[in-house]
């Protein structure tokens, strides 16, 4: 069972390379030839990525953006590789800043497809969510910083998963809460638009993304994140929508 340790990125390479977690991504912003970590993303297509809404700004013109994959560690230029974004599609209802609402994500397309041997494209179903009774597994996944900062490397957390209700109308939120709540050797701050995985380690063919993790309050004093579902479905869940865009 996994916990909230972290885990050595060795191991967490083993991981990737083996086809555990191969949709996940990192987003970046250029400024002045500087790379700034900002968020995790998620493959849901070739060259499609699906991330949380407020990870971006109208500000930052679509070529500063740098999405960077196949690799567990991010830091390490010689195994990932990075692609511009050529356009992001927010989702309408979506308010700026507003990390407490049901519409938190955006697709993004890439300027390239986004291929190699050490990606894959995620298996999204976000029509169902396990409950803490279910008894199946959860996982949190992303580039988050440590409280000694942001290194580059994948890490997740076993998640229990719960019914949200503390948004009025946000019927089809789902919340994730942390086997443990102090964020040591886990996920904070980097970590929005990463996937709320179902499924065993040992079988990743069988893992599904359920939901987009959006945010986390006070983290890592607390850490209680929100991840949204049916209404990410509507737009990215269909092939055919992701491939249009």
């Amino acid at each position: 069972m996994c916990t909230c340790r972290q885990l050595s990125g060795w191991f967490l390479a083993r991981m990737l390379l083996s086809g555990i977690f191969r949709y996940v991504v990192g987003l970046f912003a250029v400024f002045g030839g500087q790379e700034l970590y900002i968020c995790t993303g998620i493959v849901v297509d070739r060259g499609i990525i699906l991330t949380a809404a407020h990870c971006l700004n109208d500000l930052i013109p679509d070529s500063q953006y740098r999405i960077c994959y196949a690799s567990a560690n991010l830091v390490n230029q010689k195994q990932r590789k990075c692609t511009t974004i050529v356009a992001k599609k927010v989702q309408k209802r979506f308010k700026n800043e507003e990390t407490t609402g049901p519409f938190d994500f955006a697709l993004l397309k890439a300027k390239g497809q986004i291929r190699s041997a050490r990606t894959a494209i995620a298996r999204l179903d976000f029509r169902t969510s396990s409950t803490p009774e279910s008894g199946r597994p959860g996982f949190s996944v992303g580039f988050g910083r440590t409280p000694s900062g942001w290194d580059g490397r994948l890490r997740f957390l076993r998640v229990n998963h719960e019914v949200c209700g503390g948004f009025d109308g946000a019927r089809y939120f789902r919340c994730i809460v942390s086997d443990r709540q102090d964020g040591r050797g886990g996920l904070c701050s980097g970590d929005s638009g990463g996937p709320l995985v179902e499924g065993r380690i040992s079988v990743p063919h069988k893992q599904r993304v359920i939901g987009i993790l959006s945010w986390a309050l006070q983290c890592p004093v607390q850490q209680d994140p929100a991840v949204n579902s049916e209404a990410a479905s509507r737009d990215c869940r269909n092939e055919s929508t992701a491939r249009s865009f």
